[in-house]
């Protein structure tokens, strides 16, 4: 492999199956949502998520005192993020607020994969300070009840 500047690892050939997975950011897994206009597409075009994954996330939800207003709802998608700590140690998703769904109120489950992480829960406005949460390999975290969760932000994945 020969990096781009000249180390090792990636593929000088940008269509090499490695730097592809180099530039990729992003998996959806069932219904999928589109970017550019902030929408989920239809449901009748949508591949199914995973039963594993909605069953966990259902599970997880189903068992946690939730705020009121707040209840679990079946899950049918998951936004793997995709990060490539070992190449670029400061990649990040920037804080943003998940608030698309037409019940934000509703739990949004997060499970972790691979290396630990900060996730910083953000307030309802950004001058709030951001709550510091470890993350490590494995850890579900539920956020429910504050339009989209009240805004984060991490150094690793997200999914379901």
């Amino acid at each position: 492999f020969v990096a781009r500047g000249g180390g090792e690892g990636v593929s000088a050939d940008p269509g090499a199956p490695e730097a592809v997975v180099e530039k990729l950011r992003w998996a959806v897994l069932g219904r999928q949502y589109d970017w550019a206009t902030r929408t989920y597409l239809p449901e009748d075009v949508a591949p199914e998520l995973p039963p594993e994954l909605a069953n966990l996330a259902f599970t997880v939800s189903s068992a946690l005192p939730l705020p009121e207003g707040a209840e679990p709802r079946p899950f049918d998608a998951a936004i793997c993020n995709i990060y490539h700590a070992a190449r670029r140690p400061s990649d990040r998703l920037g804080g943003h607020r998940d608030d698309v769904e037409a019940d934000t109120a509703s739990p949004l489950v997060t499970v972790s994969l691979g290396l630990p992480c900060i996730f910083l829960l953000g307030g309802e406005t950004r001058e709030a300070r951001p709550l510091p949460i470890l993350l490590r390999s494995g850890t579900l975290l539920v956020m429910a009840g504050g339009g989209g969760g009240g805004g984060g932000e991490t150094g690793r994945r997200r999914a379901a």
